[in-house]
């Protein structure tokens, strides 16, 4: 097993007490999931989409407890905690800074056991994702993969990817970010819509999101303005929908994470693209269980 030594380089800042709460909810999927498939005749791969350099700073705060004298002010991060875990055959991580990678790299040292296991690609995972995608024998591999985006840096056309082969999901979905960027009176710069049509797969939201004032063109034929006409569950209601539609509804009720004014942050879905449904109910079930554990919103705070 590898050591827990402090990392040589900074570490991906360390969100709040709701970041710990996730990585524990996927550290306990991941451990569950080699369990079930230990005696199964299939490739396990893990894959951190949004890798990070594996470490993440922690703030100042005693919302953590007790860390080891060692590694004060640092959390290890999703790539090291699923390495300590153990029981998949590939480990592939992804990011696309140059500083990040280099971090990565140094986990072959950290962990010997599985220095021949681990694979890290410097690049973009809307690019390194689908070509991973395409790359497996889904009839002899199985895995995990975790998505746990910078701001909207996700694109549906991954997640589409996905969604053809045999992964389980876990996704954290910017909600709070993209909820931001949709203003109240609906002008929205250009380069903000093409980045919500990239991330929600399209423009659809716009008619969820908002209305005309008027019903009819204004006097002088020009189109009466936009107005927001829902809150951000709206949007919430649309993203459940289009990934129920594009994992043909193997997609668990999402845990919604807010700050202490009750503005929503991330919403953490769980999906499974493999078809068959003795697959969805098992992993389902643990899902949901895991889920549940899950700060309730309300205690969550800044």
């Amino acid at each position: 097993m590898g050591g827990r030594r402090r990392p040589a380089g900074g570490g991906r800042p360390f969100g709040g007490p709701w970041t710990e709460e996730r990585l524990e909810a996927l550290e306990a999927y991941l451990r569950a999931y080699t369990t079930a498939l230990k005696r199964q005749p299939f490739e396990r791969v893990y894959v951190d989409a949004f890798a990070g350099p594996g470490w993440a700073r922690q703030p100042p705060t005693e919302l953590l407890g007790d860390l080891d004298p060692e590694d004060t002010g640092y959390r290890e991060g999703s790539p090291r905690r699923a390495l300590h875990l153990g029981g998949f055959d590939q480990y592939v991580f992804i990011d696309k800074s140059r500083a990040a990678v280099e971090a990565l790299d140094r986990l072959q040292t950290d962990f010997p056991a599985s220095a021949t296991q681990i694979q890290v690609i410097q690049g973009d995972a809307n690019v390194e994702v689908p070509k991973l995608c395409s790359g497996f024998d889904w009839k002899r591999t199985r895995g995990v993969i975790y998505f746990d985006p910078f701001g909207l840096e996700l694109a549906w056309d991954t997640l589409e990817a996905v969604a053809r082969t045999k992964l389980d999901v876990w996704l954290l979905f910017p909600i709070g970010a993209a909820n931001r960027m949709m203003t109240r009176s609906g002008e929205i710069d250009e380069k903000w819509q093409e980045a919500l049509d990239r991330l929600l797969g399209g423009p659809e939201w716009r008619q969820n999101m908002y209305r005309h004032e008027g019903e009819q063109l204004g006097w002088n034929g020009t189109i009466d303005p936009l107005r927001r006409k829902a809150p951000w569950p709206r949007l919430l209601q649309h993203v459940k929908l289009r990934l129920g539609q594009l994992f043909a509804g193997r997609v668990a009720e999402p845990v919604i994470q807010l700050n202490s004014r009750q503005a929503p942050l991330y919403a953490v879905f769980f999906a499974v693209a493999n078809p068959d449904r003795r697959a969805w109910d098992l992993a389902h079930g643990i899902a949901q269980h895991i889920l549940g554990k899950l700060r309730h919103p309300e205690e969550v705070t800044w």
